[in-house]
């Protein structure tokens, strides 16, 4: 019997890899007959032969998924099926119809592969922002996408509103809650949802623990109270999740403030009966075309200061959002908005409806379950009447005895999201409607199962990188990704987690490779970029139980975001203090540190060690400029807690892309916890790009981008040192030479920027010095260092570069009385 399993496995791999062979094949033909391509050849080709893979209809092979034997990714079964091309069905499975991921149009990217496809080069939207002086880390064509897609479906008025872009409605959720309670002139502002309400809206408030918000509760408690002194926000979900009723807000007045969640006021889940006019509203890509994974959300705002506000939160929190994940948002809404605007609509709720239909038949002889009502309305989109279809159902144990839906179900096979976690009875239970096909008819199949027993029939069952960017068009080809419409629209990979394990793998290896950090025994985790990731260890290291809030600390000259995150979040847990060298000799043991060491420093490039020491201290090593590029490698970083990030190791800022190293498990828990509620972990489309980009940095011996980095930024240091050898009015910092590991060799740092100081006593402002002569720098003190410093970034273009020294160059020869004109 082995034999003959082991004998079937054989022949399944060896179809398989002929399929992939020969549609390499075809593939190539059909490249090399166009005669069109020339560097996103490779990708395409590549895209199209994982596309290829089959996985029976029960499965998708991606190009960012586990890699059997070195060779292709293999298959992702859906819920229920195995094997190594999925073909293998086990109807003792349990169904998972917890999570939201809105698989259910799947099918409509499949159609439409060739439209909705993306190829995204090695060197795309790099930096940090895009050229807008208004909203710097927002594309605008994508906002003009946005408000067509509005009026075409006419969900939403978008005129004389603002825009901003966040990871998903969850982090747009944060940054609305914080933009209308800063500010109160009788803090804490109370948050309230009506019941059932999304657990979000309470999870993020009691993480947060701000001195400025609270989560209170059902709004309908507080209808009639006359205190006018408490502050309301109000969130309304509509439709609702999880019951898909169209909400209305409770509370009224001056003292109420409201945030609308739109994130399923689409076709495909209700009747459009007008369009929505609130002053805040949120919407989310993951319900209009399926992209949970794409972690891409939009709000809608009327005034100006709430919009500044919210745009400061998103700025401070995450630095914006992946500019990867933008292309692909606006490549996705321009199949949408194509012909009349209205084939995803009509797909999604005829998708939906039929779904429903199921259900309602399904469940219609039980005593046992109920359904919510789905009443119709007239929808202005269809031009008729028509009933909901909500994303979910929320159903009802009506047994007497049958108190816990929730088990009883999971005791058929089903898993669903308890009503507790709603605010509700535990006698409701939410059950997903909008995953795979799969996944809903195995749902089916066992509700089936479970109302047969009823009659006794069946049985239970920002310094923007650059410099870099040359040797990404130098490797054009092998760094361009095509991203298939259908890419990873689910919320989370086979193993229900929102980090890539493959891309996981390359992480540790490339550590291996460079040897600048122990990567054996850490957990990881992803953010969006370090700047979420700082926060997040804040927050995991901060107690919540304390009567006083840990005091973070970091060492003069420091990076701004370290004080102005926990000022934005205003938290009982935590506060910024300031210069660890105040507190080196703190003999208060009541009082608990987080101190950040910064190694290369940001902005000097100094290898930096902590300062304080013992129980009461925990700290962050922030190591994003400790790469070769920068700095020599002088030994393994082996702290308990190591921050990195894409940006300064590939250029790609605009990907929005870091990872932790964290010793104890505990911490990552908590890290983790923080991540999911704070945004639903980190775009799909950014960890495929950032594996396929480190693929291609280990390629080889993995030195070439390392090679490049160096001798790039090595060069600069040395023109820039001649420069000011000649100069009496500036200074540089010290960069001693050090023996590096990756190298084998002694070498200089040559840090990411120089550290200017203005030697001159009557130059107190260097800043105003250098601005005066047409360079513009960061002053000293916005580091809180002394304001005869400034720093000026050397990563960023050549052209940039070769201005900097020419305006350098020139300013200097005024010294000299040579002076000329530029």
């Amino acid at each position: 019997m082995d034999n003959k399993i082991q004998s079937s496995k054989i022949l399944v791999v060896g179809l398989l890899s002929c399929s992939i062979l020969l549609n390499l094949f075809l593939v190539d033909q059909f490249m090399k007959d166009e005669g069109k391509l020339s560097w996103s050849r490779e990708a395409a080709i590549e895209a199209e032969a994982v596309a290829s893979i089959s996985c029976s209809g029960h499965g998708r092979a991606f190009l960012d998924g586990s890699v059997l034997d070195g060779n292709y990714p293999i298959c992702e079964c859906n819920t229920c099926y195995e094997g190594p091309d999925c073909s293998q069905f086990s109807s003792l499975c349990v169904v998972d119809a917890d999570g939201g991921n809105p698989l259910f149009l799947e099918p409509f990217w499949v159609k439409h592969a060739a439209s909705s496809a993306v190829v995204v080069a090695g060197w795309h939207r790099m930096s940090y922002a895009y050229d807008s002086a208004a909203t710097p880390l927002m594309s605008q064509e994508l906002e003009k996408k946005i408000r067509k897609l509005h009026k075409l479906v006419g969900n939403a008025v978008s005129d004389n509103r603002f825009i901003v872009f966040g990871v998903g409605s969850t982090q747009l959720l944060a940054a609305a809650i914080y933009a209308l309670s800063s500010n109160l002139s009788n803090p804490p502002a109370q948050i309230v949802a009506s019941v059932p309400h999304y657990p979000v809206y309470q999870a993020q408030a009691d993480m947060f623990r701000s001195v400025d918000f609270e989560f209170l509760g059902d709004p309908s408690l507080r209808k009639n109270t006359t205190d006018l002194s408490t502050e309301f926000i109000e969130i309304v979900t509509s439709p609702n999740n999880p019951d898909g009723q169209l909400n209305r807000p409770i509370l009224q007045g001056s003292s109420a403030k409201t945030v609308y969640d739109h994130a399923y006021y689409w076709p495909h889940f209700t009747p459009i009966p007008a369009p929505a006019d609130g002053d805040v509203m949120t919407f989310t890509l993951s319900k209009l075309t399926g992209h949970a994974g794409s972690r891409f959300g939009w709000a809608l705002i009327k005034d100006e200061e709430v919009f500044k506000k919210m745009y400061m939160f998103i700025t401070i929190n995450s630095m914006g959002m992946s500019h990867d994940s933008q292309l692909r948002a606006l490549k996705l809404l321009n199949v949408v908005l194509e012909g009349n605007g209205k084939e995803i609509h009509e797909f999604g709720y005829e998708t939906m409806r039929k779904r429903w239909e199921v259900l309602r038949k399904t469940l219609s002889s039980s005593k046992r379950f109920s359904l919510q009502e789905t009443p119709s309305h007239f929808c202005s989109f269809s031009q008729k009447v028509r009933e909901l279809s909500p994303a979910f159902a929320w159903v009802k144990c009506e047994g007497e005895e049958e108190v816990d839906c929730t088990a009883m179900l999971l005791a058929g096979g089903i898993i669903g999201r308890g009503g507790s976690m709603f605010g509700a009875e535990k006698r409701y239970v939410r059950l997903s409607v909008l995953r795979s096909q799969d996944d809903f008819d195995i749902l089916i199949q066992k509700l089936e199962a479970l109302v047969s027993e009823e009659d006794g029939v069946g049985a239970k069952t920002i310094g923007n990188p650059m410099f870099l960017e040359p040797f990404w068009m130098k490797h054009a080809a092998e760094s361009a990704i095509m991203v298939a419409g259908w890419h990873r629209m689910g919320y989370s990979y086979t193993d229900n987690t929102g980090i890539s394990q493959e891309l996981k793998k390359q992480i540790h290896k490339l550590h291996r490779v460079v040897g600048n950090a122990i990567t054996d025994n850490r957990f990881m985790v992803f953010g969006a970029g370090s700047t979420q990731l700082l926060i997040a260890a804040v927050y995991a290291l901060s107690s919540h139980n304390s009567t006083s809030p840990a005091r973070i600390v970091a060492s003069v000259p420091f990076y701004p975001v370290y004080e102005l995150q926990p000022e934005l979040f205003r938290s009982m847990d935590f506060k910024f203090e300031g210069d660890t060298s105040m507190w080196r000799n703190a003999s208060d043991m009541d009082m608990n540190f987080i101190e950040f060491v910064t190694s290369p420093n940001n902005p000097d490039g100094l290898l930096k060690k902590e300062l304080l020491t013992g129980s009461f201290v925990k700290t962050i090593h922030d190591h994003a400029y400790y790469w070769p590029h920068f700095s020599p490698i002088t030994a393994p970083a082996n702290e308990d807690f190591m921050i990195f990030t894409m940006s300064k190791l590939t250029g790609h800022a605009g990907s929005r892309f870091g990872w932790a190293l964290i010793k104890d498990e505990g911490v990552y828990e908590k890290m983790y916890r923080f991540l999911e509620l704070n945004s639903m972990g980190v775009s799909r489309d950014t960890q495929l790009r950032a594996l396929k980009l480190l693929q291609l940095v280990l390629d080889g011996d993995g030195k070439e981008l390392h090679e490049f980095g160096y001798e790039t930024m090595r060069k600069r240091w040395e023109q820039l040192k001649i420069t000011f050898s000649v100069s009496t009015h500036f200074s540089l910092q010290q960069t001693a030479p050090q023996y590096c590991t990756f190298f084998q060799k002694a070498r200089e740092a040559s840090p990411a920027y120089a550290w200017v100081t203005c030697e001159r006593e009557e130059d107190k402002d260097c800043y105003a010095v250098l601005k005066a002569k047409g360079i513009k720098g960061r002053s000293g003190a916005r580091f809180h260092a002394d304001k005869r410093h400034v720093r000026l970034s050397l990563i960023k273009s050549q052209d940039d570069f070769n201005i900097l020294i020419q305006k350098l160059e020139n300013f200097i020869s005024e010294e000299n009385g040579t002076a000329t004109a530029i």
